[in-house]
């Protein structure tokens, strides 16, 4: 291990009670923007890319785009239909209705950040104004809380069909975790193998 040659930098008590009892102390400066006015509430961040930024290609965009369809969701959509009685003639159309359906949409809505590199939340603004787009932001990010969850659960339970085909005793581990904690041991260790 290196040792530490240059003193980090640590806060007095007087910087920490500044900190947390000043309102000014979180406010952050203003920064310049390249298109807005001074009196608009903005940064970097909320400008548009600017070209020489703008580095993807057909294939990062394609590679991009193939992360929506290449995963543990998706292809459990597939198993399900299935499973409920449909017939793969019948699953095929009903994938491809779907997806479509959902994805006319998803380009639409893209499309003001293909065209003119704007972040949603600049976007967002249109519609719902400068207040209101905090909700759709807020909500946006609770969606995506729950769609790390789910496919954190799908990933979870692939580790454990692959250890249990690779040592078949994993599949026999004593659960040492109280059963009204939702989990069990081996769940514990799935989830561990599949964030590591």
């Amino acid at each position: 291990m290196k040792p530490i040659t240059s003193m980090s930098y640590v806060p007095t008590k007087q910087q920490l009670k500044e900190r947390c009892t000043s309102i000014k102390a979180w406010q952050l400066p203003k920064q310049k923007s390249a298109l807005a006015p001074d009196h608009v509430w903005t940064n970097q961040d909320m400008d548009p890319v600017p070209p020489e930024n703008q580095t993807w290609t057909m294939w990062t965009w394609m590679a991009y785009w193939a992360t929506d369809t290449i995963n543990l969701g998706t292809w459990e959509t597939a198993s399900a239909i299935l499973n409920v009685g449909l017939s793969w003639r019948e699953a095929i159309p009903a994938i491809v209705v779907g997806t479509s359906c959902v994805a006319v949409p998803m380009v639409l809505n893209g499309a003001i950040g293909a065209k003119l590199h704007v972040p949603f939340s600049v976007a967002i603004r249109a519609s719902f104004g400068y207040y209101l787009a905090y909700f759709c932001i807020a909500s946006r990010c609770i969606l995506a809380m729950f769609w790390l969850g789910i496919q954190g659960a799908n990933g979870a339970i692939c580790i454990t069909v692959m250890l249990t085909a690779i040592w078949p005793s994993y599949g026999n581990i004593p659960n040492h975790i109280a059963a009204d904690q939702g989990i069990t041991t081996q769940g514990m260790i799935r989830y561990a193998k599949l964030v590591s």
